[in-house]
């Protein structure tokens, strides 16, 4: 039987510099605030929905390169050691910030998509050395559990901020602005983090060595399988089906060679010491499960039609309850698998909140708070299992970018599961009832993970520390 996580999983004094957590609500904000204008844009030049999913899909893939950014800002901290993470964190601020620019002042569509695609680059980059910091972090002493609770409440404060920013910008009683003021203000964000990225003190040790246990053609199997998935919207679907194919034999041959000629995969595959892969399945079933959101936000166009102020205002009340959700987690971490199990449980039933979701503002609000809260919390209990892997690898940067990247291609997944079974579901916005059905079946999908979820590892027992250097033969005759 699992026991349950402690109160606290860390020393009281041990807890994320203030200044990483800033940089994690700069991101956030940067990301959030511009996302209407993109869509605004792209509408306002003719644009077709068709299109629009090419686009979107083209800074897919240039997310799911997370584990090449890693391994960047894993070889920069092996020579310059914590301001090595912070010349690579610096240098895709800078370039963030210089293609807001490029699309504020964008006026075709080839030069809007590749502005968006350096874009998600950027943000794709600097958000996984943040995370390589993190993992820094937990490999020095905080707990796991209240490091990604920490991060993921700072987050959800800029995705908060970003919603008060959009009620601003977007009232009912005035025009809507145009797409270049909202990138221009987003490109501010990443200004100020290069500032508090350069200002901050942060002491946090480095240890990289050469690990002899190495993960490299794991890494490269999971980011050529997370480009393909990736890819889906910007390729033909014959293309894309026969370079899938093409990629699963080419994996299967790879690794099927690798074993047989070195025996460094054993750790990875060992049920004495789980590999830190295992979690990967859980979190990429926990992203792939379809949401209500992709549905919803249809639904919630066509109710408050001509009321722009409404949409950030229910944007607010589901971040404000996430944020609270991961503050509480703070102190109680999700951080074993009967926590996980509970999370998605609550997850499934949490989209169930949003039935009523189309009958007016409070409704809707409440709804989303719900909804919004229980995703949180499964959020947080998903990618803390990765960042103890991360943690626990001597490529924190490459390995957790891989853990990002698998999720952020289970996420493109659930927009592809949404949309197949809003079809089958003839999910109308007008239509009432096949928006319940649509949200029960989903309901029932969230429940998915659970099937994945015996094999993250469980928490290793305690030992007690020993001065004999033979204690390790001790504990072999015991067992």
């Amino acid at each position: 039987m699992e026991r349950a996580a402690p109160a606290v999983d860390a020393p009281p004094g041990m807890r994320l510099p203030r200044g990483l957590l800033a940089l994690y609500t700069l991101g956030a904000l940067e990301a959030a605030v511009p996302l209407v204008a993109q869509v605004q844009w792209l509408d306002a030049h003719g644009v077709g929905q068709a299109e629009q999913l090419r686009v979107f899909a083209l800074g897919y893939a240039c997310f799911s390169l997370r584990p090449v950014y890693g391994a960047v800002a894993d070889a920069l901290a092996t020579r310059y050691g914590s301001r090595g993470r912070v010349v690579a964190y610096v240098a895709a601020s800078l370039g963030g910030a210089l293609c807001h620019g490029t699309l504020a002042v964008a006026r075709s569509l080839g030069g809007f998509a590749v502005g968006y695609a350096l874009l998600c680059a950027c943000q794709a980059c600097a958000e996984t050395c943040l995370g390589a910091r993190l993992a820094d972090a937990v490999a020095s002493g905080v707990g796991a559990g209240r490091a990604q609770a920490e991060a993921t409440a700072a987050r959800w404060l800029g995705t908060l901020l970003a919603s008060c920013v959009g009620f601003a910008m977007y009232r009912c009683d005035s025009a809507i602005p145009s797409p270049s003021i909202a990138f221009l203000a987003a490109a501010a964000c990443p200004l100020v983090g290069v500032i508090v990225a350069l200002a901050a003190v942060d002491t946090t040790p480095i240890s990289m060595k050469r690990d002899a246990q190495s993960s490299i053609p794991l890494l490269i199997a999971v980011q050529l399988a997370c480009a393909w998935v990736s890819a889906k919207g910007a390729l033909a679907t014959t293309i894309w089906l026969f370079s899938g194919a093409a990629l699963l034999i080419l994996i299967i041959a790879v690794l099927g060679y690798r074993r047989k000629t070195t025996a460094l995969e054993e750790p990875l595959l060992s049920t004495e010491k789980p590999g830190p892969w295992r979690a990967g399945p859980f979190l990429v079933a926990v992203a792939a499960a379809p949401s209500a959101s992709e549905v919803l936000a249809n639904v919630r166009y066509e109710r408050f039609r001509g009321r722009p102020c409404v949409l950030p205002l229910v944007n607010a009340g589901g971040a404000l309850a996430a944020m609270l959700v991961c503050v509480g987690c703070v102190r109680r971490p999700p951080a074993t698998r009967r926590a996980a199990a509970i999370a998605v449980l609550v997850a499934s039933i949490a989209r169930l909140a949003q039935l009523p979701a189309a009958q007016n503002v409070v409704y809707a609000t409440l709804g989303n708070v719900v909804d919004s809260a229980g995703g949180a919390l499964l959020g947080v209990a998903a990618t803390t299992f990765a960042l103890k892997a991360a943690a626990g690898s001597e490529r924190r940067g490459a390995v957790y970018g891989a853990f990002l990247a698998a999720y952020d291609a289970g996420g493109a997944a659930s927009g592809w599961l949404a949309v197949f079974l809003a079809t089958k579901c003839r999910t109308e916005p007008n239509h009432p009832a096949s928006v319940r059905r649509y949200l029960y079946v989903a309901s029932s999908c969230a429940l998915l993970p659970l099937a994945f979820l015996p094999l993250v590892p469980g928490p290793e027992p305690p030992r007690e520390e020993s001065s004999d250097e033979s204690s390790d033969d001790d504990v072999s005759v015991v067992l």
